[in-house]
C-alpha cells in the first residue's frame, strides 16, 4: 500500500514482533487471574478523527480511524465472557501472517457489562500497542487495571498493528515498508520514527477526547470515568507515544512507559512536572539510561526508571504468559514478571492519582534507576 504523506520510506525495526504460536500456546487458556475486587467489563468503539487525513490510503479525504477497547470495573460477574480477539473470523487470515495461529486465552471479562458506578468515576488509562503489535496482547495488564478500579482504553492503531477490524470493510493491515530489510540512512530512521509515534501519540489524545464524550452521553459508559485524571500508557512504540501524548497534551495527568525508550526528545522549555514511569526489559535495556539522561531530565523533573531483571521485551505483553517458548531458563517466570509489572504500574497509579501506594514495596527484580546520577556521572567521564 502506498502512503501519502509519509516522511519516510521504509526501516528495520527489531522491537516489531513477529511469533508463531505453539499449537500448546493456541490451546492455553491461562492468563493470570485479575487480582482487583472487582468484576471486568469490556466494549469495543469505533472513531474517526475527522480533523486528521489518513496518510496511509490512496483514497483522497480519508479520515484518521481506530478501534478502541475499553476496560472497567463492572457491576457484577454475569453476561457473554468476551473473546481473547474480538473480530477473529474477519482478521484470521491477516493476522495469522504475522503471528502464526491465535491463542485462546480466557478473558473472564464481559461483553458491554454494566459498569460499577462509583461518585468520583475511575481514572483513565489509554493504552498503545507496541510496533505491529495487536491491542489483545495487552489482555493481562488491561484487566489487571480494570480490576483495581480503571478505564483502559486500549487502542489498535491501524497499520501500525498486524490487522484491525472494523464494524464494516476489510481489516486495516500492517505498513509492511516499515519493516522492510532496505539499507537506510540515520536520518531516514530517525524520522520514520519520529512521524509514527507522533501519529500514535495523536492517536491517544484522540482517544482520551473520545472517553469524556462518552462519559457525558454513552448509554452504557455515562458517569465511569473520572476525566480529570487520565494517564497516557504503552509498551514499546506504545509507550513511546505515550511519553510525546504526556508531554505534548494537556489531557495526560500523567505517563507510563513499558520498555518504550525515545531517543529522540525534544528539548522542553521547562521540565514536565507529570509524573512518569518507565520500566526497562534486563536484556537491552540496561544501555539504556546512559544514553536518555540528559534529554529525559530536560524532559520530566522527576522521572521514575527502573530495570526488571531477568526480562526481555515481550514481558510487558501477554506474550510469555500464553507461549512457552517465549520465556527462558535464564529468565524469571512469565506470571511472576507479569504481577511485578502490574504491581508497579498499579503503585505508581495509586500514588498519583489516589494519593497512597499501598502494598509498595517493591520486588526484588526490580532496580531503581537514578537518571541524575547517570547524567552526572556521564558529564564528569566526559570533563
Amino acid at each position: 500500500m502506498r502512503n501519502k504523506i509519509c516522511p519516510f520510506k521504509s526501516a528495520v525495526l527489531l522491537i516489531a514482533f513477529t511469533l508463531p504460536f505453539t499449537a500448546e500456546a493456541q490451546e492455553r487458556s491461562g492468563l493470570p487471574e485479575a487480582t482487583g475486587e472487582y468484576a471486568v467489563g469490556t466494549t469495543v468503539r469505533y472513531f474517526e478523527d475527522r480533523s486528521r487525513e489518513e496518510v496511509w490510503t490512496t483514497e483522497p479525504g480519508d479520515s484518521r480511524r481506530l478501534a478502541v477497547q475499553i476496560w472497567y470495573p463492572a457491576a457484577e460477574r454475569t453476561g457473554t465472557v468476551a473473546p481473547y480477539v474480538f473480530g477473529l473470523d474477519r482478521i484470521r487470515p491477516s493476522i495469522e501472517k504475522y503471528w502464526e495461529g491465535i491463542p485462546r486465552a480466557s478473558t473472564n471479562a464481559y461483553i458491554d457489562a454494566k459498569p460499577r458506578k462509583t461518585e468520583r468515576g475511575y481514572p483513565v488509562v489509554v493504552f498503545s500497542h507496541g510496533m505491529n503489535s495487536p491491542r489483545f496482547v495487552y489482555t493481562a495488564i488491561s484487566r489487571e487495571l480494570a480490576s483495581h478500579g480503571y478505564l483502559v482504553a486500549a487502542i489498535d492503531h491501524p497499520f501500525w498493528g498486524p490487522a484491525v477490524a472494523f464494524e464494516n470493510g476489510a481489516p486495516v493491515l500492517f505498513e509492511e515498508s516499515m519493516i522492510q530489510r532496505d539499507t537506510l540512512g540515520s536520518d531516514e530512521i530517525d524520522s520514520m520514527m519520529t512521524g509514527g509515534v507522533d501519529t500514535m501519540a495523536a492517536d491517544q489524545a484522540f482517544v482520551a477526547e473520545k472517553i469524556l464524550e462518552l462519559n457525558r452521553s454513552d448509554t452504557l459508559l455515562k458517569g465511569i470515568a473520572d476525566v480529570t485524571l487520565i494517564a497516557s500508557a504503552g509498551h514499546s512504540m506504545g509507550g513511546m507515544a505515550a511519553t510525546v501524548s504526556c508531554l505534548r497534551y494537556r489531557v495526560f495527568k500523567a505517563c507510563i512507559s513499558l520498555d518504550g525508550v525515545f531517543y529522540f526528545l525534544n528539548k522542553m522549555p521547562t521540565p514536565s512536572r507529570k509524573p512518569y514511569l518507565l520500566l526497562l526489559n534486563s536484556q537491552w535495556g540496561r544501555n539504556a539510561p546512559e544514553k536518555i539522561a540528559v534529554r529525559y531530565l530536560e524532559a520530566f523533573e522527576s522521572p521514575e526508571v527502573a530495570i526488571l531483571n531477568g526480562s526481555k521485551h515481550s514481558y510487558f505483553s501477554d506474550i510469555p504468559l500464553i507461549e512457552p517458548s517465549a520465556s527462558g531458563s535464564d529468565l524469571i517466570k512469565p506470571e511472576r514478571a507479569f504481577r511485578i509489572v502490574a504491581g508497579e504500574v498499579s503503585y505508581f497509579l495509586q500514588e498519583h492519582f489516589r494519593g497512597k501506594r499501598e502494598g509498595s514495596q517493591r520486588a526484588p527484580e526490580v532496580e531503581p534507576i537514578n537518571l541524575r546520577k547517570v547524567r552526572d556521572s556521564k558529564t564528569q567521564a566526559q570533563r
